[in-house]
């Protein structure tokens, strides 16, 4: 039988945001910029290049990039995001993960490019997790933020090839590059990491014996996948083979949709059984389960208050609230209650974040 949980005085020093140590992502992006321009300035130095030069590669590796983005970051309209979290993970992709595939790349004759490239890209959330472990606590969490590296990845890796190309020969080389290239490696890229942030996450996530040998078979398929698509790409397979590379690649699509739509219904459930019995604490009313279960409901609240730190009120509300419900659903994996301290610190934090919601309200 279910209790009304007594809330507690919010705890000193009480942080509005998720629990975790910025300094080490911050150093991280800055060491991920300094590796991609770094990289950048080296080729320049190789062809002769000047930042003129690297004006058009750079505006047309760069044009794909916000549609792209908008259409990663929809993919989750439920699972808090944080925007450190996922500059991390974009920065990583083309600076840390790029320079360091390249170098890998390079040392074995490129045989081994596609393995090399996934794993860096990958370790995008393997340093996120080790500075702030609360940040993938999903399959989707995974699949987003793997999806950022691979954004970040593909658009060094195609500033590069743009600009070697129109060094070497000028606009004709630059067009044909991109139709090589274009579009397409932009979105292999990210949905190879999709696929390998998959894996990794399940291997957070998920539990019993199995689990190992499906997070590490997930993360084969996205080399394999890479393989798949670059033979497509690059080589003289023709349209067979670009055909089966689009059929796998719309495969692997439905079967990220399948696990990001899965997870949607189940927190959505979660929400309305797990919320209302905080009712009583003043930290929930039923108008916020409503909120809280829909994308669209989020979007409507954060749009609807004016200013900037009541936008902030609120996304400190919903992500508290959503970390509440994903509390609840891993005590339920786990067959425990859920720790009494962090139940306790979400309903602070909401607590808090109502209070600051009421008086921007005056």
């Amino acid at each position: 039988m279910s209790h009304t949980p007594r809330l507690r005085a919010p705890l000193p020093g009480l942080r509005l945001r998720p629990p975790g140590r910025d300094g080490g992502l911050i150093v991280a992006i800055v060491i991920s910029a300094l590796c991609a321009s770094g990289h950048l300035a080296w080729l320049m130095t190789r062809t002769g290049g000047t930042l003129t030069d690297l004006a058009l590669p750079l505006a047309v590796a760069l044009a794909p990039l916000p549609v792209l983005l908008v259409v990663v970051l929809a993919i989750d309209q439920l699972t808090p995001k944080v925007r450190l979290n996922l500059v991390f993970a974009f920065a990583w992709g083309g600076g840390v993960a790029f320079l360091a595939a390249t170098v890998l790349t390079r040392s074995t004759a490129g045989g081994a490019a596609p393995l090399f490239e996934e794993m860096a890209k990958g370790t995008a959330l393997l340093w996120l997790m080790w500075w702030r472990r609360s940040a993938i606590t999903s399959l989707t969490a995974g699949i987003v933020h793997a999806a950022m590296a691979g954004l970040g990845f593909a658009t060094v890796e195609n500033v590069v090839h743009y600009l070697a190309a129109f060094a070497q020969g000028g606009r004709d080389d630059l067009l044909t590059m991109i139709v090589q290239r274009g579009l397409g490696m932009g979105i292999a890229h990210p949905l190879c990491a999709s696929l390998m942030g998959l894996g990794i996450a399940y291997a957070v996530v998920a539990r019993g014996g199995t689990r190992l040998p499906i997070a590490l078979a997930t993360c084969a398929g996205a080399v394999l996948l890479h393989i798949l698509w670059k033979d497509a790409v690059f080589s003289a397979t023709g349209a067979d083979g670009r055909k089966q590379a689009y059929v796998v690649c719309a495969a692997v699509v439905l079967v990220l949709t399948a696990v990001i739509v899965t997870e949607h219904r189940r927190l959505v459930a979660a929400i309305g059984r797990h919320l209302p019995r905080y009712q009583d604490t003043g930290a929930v009313t039923s108008d916020d389960v409503d909120m809280l279960s829909s994308g669209r409901g989020r979007w409507q609240a954060l749009h609807q208050v004016r200013t900037p730190p009541a936008r902030r009120a609120m996304a400190d509300y919903q992500r508290a609230a959503t970390e509440l419900v994903i509390l609840h659903q891993r005590a339920e994996r786990d067959n425990v209650r859920p720790g009494v301290r962090d139940r306790d610190d979400r309903l602070a934090v909401m607590t808090e974040a109502r209070a600051r919601l009421r008086a921007s309200a005056l």
